[in-house]
């Protein structure tokens, strides 16, 4: 149903009442869907879960060599215990940074548009204040290195069971 829905979307974008058009959670295989049926105008960006928690970077690339951006939704939230890590701590405290803003200076870095949600207002100041450092290659691969491959599988099953729910 997700084709259906995306050429609904084209037919607003035709009449001038969306600007551009979004995927969200979408795996190669759906974008090729899309593709196969011909859609007229290309999405500017998938979004889907990405941080140092769930970093997949073959769905990443497989979307940036498409020329559509990703953005990490859920930037933070499955950093839970991972922000208490010592390591995460070791990196945020050479640069004078909260493991939270190591976090998402990482998804910069990456070239990922970063969605982080606060209510907090000094929360707010702080996910802003993640340009003034840069992550060493060291810092990054250590990053890329917190999501295993039973991360992956659990992240796969739980998708695949969100859709198969879906109409």
């Amino acid at each position: 149903y997700h084709v259906e829905a995306y050429k609904e979307l084209e037919l607003l974008h035709q009449e001038g009442k969306i600007r551009s058009l979004g995927i969200s959670n979408y795996l190669p295989e759906e974008y090729e869907e899309l593709l196969a049926a011909n859609i007229k105008v290309k999405p500017i960006v998938n979004q889907f879960e990405v941080s140092p928690r769930m970093y997949r970077p073959d769905l990443i690339q497989y979307f940036f060599d498409r020329g559509i951006l990703v953005a990490a939704s859920k930037a933070l939230n499955r950093a839970g215990d991972a922000l208490s890590v010592r390591m995460i701590q070791q990196i945020a405290d050479r640069h004078g940074k909260t493991p939270a803003q190591v976090f998402l200076r990482w998804g910069t870095q990456k070239q990922l548009v970063i969605l982080s949600k606060t209510a907090s207002t000094h929360r707010m100041y702080e996910n802003r204040a993640i340009f003034d450092f840069t992550l060493d290659a060291s810092d990054m691969a250590l990053l890329d290195s917190i999501t295993t491959q039973q991360d992956i599988e659990r992240r796969a099953a739980h998708e695949l069971k969100s859709k198969q729910a879906q109409p």
